[in-house]
């Protein structure tokens, strides 16, 4: 008789990666996280780990751990993770920190829901400022947690709970990873995975590489300018009326089948996958959408599982902003101020109503730069400015302008190109600007031409200014004219001016209108008159045709 022996090979158990709307949750498996010993965390870029996600890669970053003069180490992170029917677990983790953090890892772990912990590895941190990939915390010792029976009243199975905390070194001695140690250093993790091998053999399984999948989203048409239309972000944000095509390839590296399959997540209900008939080494998929009103406010996880003889699922997210939110947008910024001025961004609230941004975040590519806290009400018609450094001492605007100073201490945009993104308190995409450094000059900020949705030009292109933090240019309204005191625009040939157009309105009570004009839909529209009071207008027309739009104060 012959005997042969099967060797059984570790899998994933429960993986984060921090790429979903919702980072706390594990992109596989059960389990959750939490910061502890005060300190706080935020998601920054992931570029540098293992994380095969690609554009859009985010990372967890711990900051604001204790002062060297403390030698308690309970400052850190821990994560729980649903274990059951795996031996042999072990901890992988990708991690950058930075030169002042800790250099020493300590992690202890527990097996009773977090009643006493055990001592376990220490790791020692060498590299500042790059990701140090791969980094492994085994359990050795950890025994066979028992499997439960399959009744609908079981109890939650076991779990692992485990903690990775900044540690003081020999006599209690806090060190930095290069240098001195300094509480304003921080650890910046990615690609956690819990891995173990299963107690239930498995069958042979003949090794694979994963299908590659690249996208892009094409949006048309693009009724909020800002972002790109075209993109490749697995966040994905849109008004009622734009309609999404999200183009999906997949290519399998050995030429094996791969088999497409959709329904994972929460897509709304008039979303459709266009999928391949059959399994192929190449293939394409497409994912069509079109945004309604009756969506608005609701969050939408979705996924596509590709299967090769491995399976994996790829998420995306998409948002729908309430109507309330789609009236709070960035309307202006200064990346590159001139020497003695400081950057900012100008929020600015469209609506007729107040609106909360209590917990709302404010990110560029790199992390958040500005989180608002208690007494973050901005009214109707109403702006917020936020400082990269202390806000000018005298603010135009002060009766219907916030002026603050971003809640990190600064904004640090890019010179060379950066992204803003604007999130509510749930992190659902608001309003995201994508900017190129080429846009930029230190004589002038970028401001919509056009509220709430226009693009975004120099602002000495609608005024004489350089830039109006706190206030409107001089071809905007903060304000929309609510759609009942909208009165009816006649426009035609003046009967006593030859080639003239006559323009005539019901006046509104306390209130002026600014009238612009364009030759044609695709090109800017020009302000021709302002403070107009009683109704009335005559404008000599030298083109054949032309358009009129007007606004009120």
């Amino acid at each position: 008789m012959l005997l042969a022996a099967q060797v059984q090979a570790v899998s994933p158990v429960v993986v984060w990666d921090f790429n979903g709307s919702d980072p706390t949750q594990p992109s596989l498996g059960a389990g959750s996280w939490h910061p502890l010993g005060g300190v706080t965390n935020s998601l920054a870029a992931g570029t540098g780990s293992s994380d095969p996600f690609g554009s859009g890669d985010k990372a967890l970053t711990l900051s604001h751990f204790p002062a060297a003069t403390n030698t308690a180490t309970a400052a850190g992170i821990e994560f729980h993770a649903v274990v059951s029917g795996y031996r042999d677990v072990s901890l992988h983790f990708d991690l950058r920190a930075t030169a002042t953090a800790s250099r020493l890892v300590r992690c202890t772990y527990s097996l009773d829901g977090g009643a006493t912990y055990q001592e376990g590895p220490r790791l020692v941190l060498t590299n500042a400022g790059v990701f140090q990939n791969g980094l492994v915390i085994p359990f050795p010792n950890l025994p066979d947690l028992p499997d439960l029976p399959d009744l609908p009243d079981a109890p939650d199975q076991p779990e692992l709970r485990v903690r990775l905390l900044s540690g003081a070194g020999d006599a209690g001695r806090f060190e930095g990873v290069a240098g001195s140690y300094s509480p304003s250093g921080t650890w910046r993790l990615d690609h956690v995975e819990f891995v173990g091998e299963p107690r239930t053999p498995l069958p042979p399984v003949i090794p694979m590489a994963a299908p590659v999948l690249t996208f892009t989203n094409q949006i048309a048409p693009r009724l909020h300018a800002g972002e790109p239309a075209v993109h490749s972000w697995a966040e994905i944000g849109l008004r009622p009326g734009e309609r999404l095509e999200l183009h999906v390839t997949v290519q399998d590296t050995n030429h094996l089948p791969v088999t497409l399959q959709s329904g994972m997540g929460n897509l709304p209900s008039t979303a459709t996958w266009e999928l391949p008939n059959q399994p192929a080494a190449s293939s394409h998929a497409i994912l069509r959408y079109t945004a309604t009103a009756a969506d608005a406010g609701h969050a939408f996880r979705f996924g596509l599982t590709t299967d090769n003889g491995q399976t994996q699922t790829w998420w995306w997210s998409l948002y729908i902003p309430t109507p309330a939110e789609q009236k709070m947008v960035i309307s202006e910024f200064l990346a590159n101020p001139p020497t003695g001025s400081s950057e900012f961004i100008e929020l600015v609230n469209r609506s007729d109503e107040a609106l909360d941004l209590k917990d709302w975040t404010l990110s560029d590519a790199a992390a958040i730069r500005h989180r608002f806290g208690n007494d973050s009400r901005v009214d109707g018609g109403h702006a917020v400015v936020l400082w990269g450094g202390a806000p000018p001492g005298e603010t135009p605007a002060p009766a219907i302008t916030q002026h603050l100073r971003a809640s990190t201490g600064g904004l640090s945009l890019n010179n060379g190109g950066d992204t803003l993104t604007l999130r509510n308190a749930l992190s659902n995409l608001i309003d995201r600007v994508v900017y190129r450094g080429s846009e930029l000059t230190n004589q002038s900020s970028l401001v919509r031409r056009s509220l709430p949705d226009g693009a975004f030009v120099p602002h000495r292109t609608l005024s004489p200014e350089p830039w109006s933090p706190g206030q409107a240019t001089a071809a905007e309204s903060w304000r929309d004219t609510p759609s009942g005191e909208m009165p009816t625009l006649r426009v035609g040939r003046s009967p006593a001016v030859p080639d003239a157009v006559e323009l005539r309105w019901a006046p509104l009570a306390g209130r002026s209108a600014r009238v612009f004009r364009s030759p044609g839909l695709d090109t800017p529209f020009s302000e021709i008159a302002r403070d107009l009071v009683d109704g009335f207008l005559l404008d000599p027309l030298s083109e054949e045709g032309a358009f009129y739009r007007m606004e009120w104060q």
